[in-house]
């Protein structure tokens, strides 16, 4: 299990440093991008070329490719690298969630069973679907979790405490009043 745990950690350090090194790109004519900006420990930060090609060296294989199959921390590495979220975290706080696709807080009602989230307008998919992401496109993707299509490892487990929620998955004709 240590040895495991250690393949895990090294990819994530790769990647991780990876990720950074393609955030360093060079505000000159032969690549990076324009403009910077400077961190709180006033590190300057220049804007990193778009495109191009990550490679990284790894132990095994990621489990799914598809977000709402992923089950392992290398899989959740590479969808948090090529997807958005409702919220995130920053970089040096990994406690407080951030707006992402949100559009601010989520408003809870006083009974705590319903939580209300707005997005942000002008967030698109990329090509080939490339159209603005709308409300329906979050829970489409929330209640596809919890069926039978896709064999989800948290949906029924850590959701299952969502007043309607599927206690097993079910077909995708069933989640109709969900």
């Amino acid at each position: 299990m240590k040895r495991s745990f250690r393949w895990t950690l090294l990819a994530g350090l790769v990647t991780a440093l990876a990720l950074f090194a393609a955030a360093c790109g060079s505000s000159s004519k032969s690549g990076g991008g324009g403009g910077s900006s400077t961190t709180s420990t006033g590190t300057q930060v220049t804007q990193g070329k778009q495109g191009g090609k990550l490679t990284y060296l790894a132990a095994g294989d990621i489990d799914y490719l598809d977000p709402g199959q992923t089950y392992y921390t290398f899989g959740y590495m590479v969808q948090y690298a090529v997807n958005r979220t409702l919220y995130s975290f920053k970089p040096d706080d990994a406690q407080t969630p951030v707006p992402d696709i949100a559009d601010g807080q989520p408003q809870i009602s006083s009974d705590n069973k319903t939580i209300t989230v707005k997005i942000k307008k002008g967030i698109k998919f990329a090509p080939p679907v490339n159209r603005e992401v709308t409300t329906k496109d979050i829970k489409y993707g929330i209640e596809r979790a919890f069926t039978s299509n896709v064999p989800s490892g948290y949906a029924t487990s850590y959701f299952a405490e969502i007043d309607g929620a599927p206690q097993a998955p079910v077909k995708i004709s069933a989640l109709k009043d969900f």
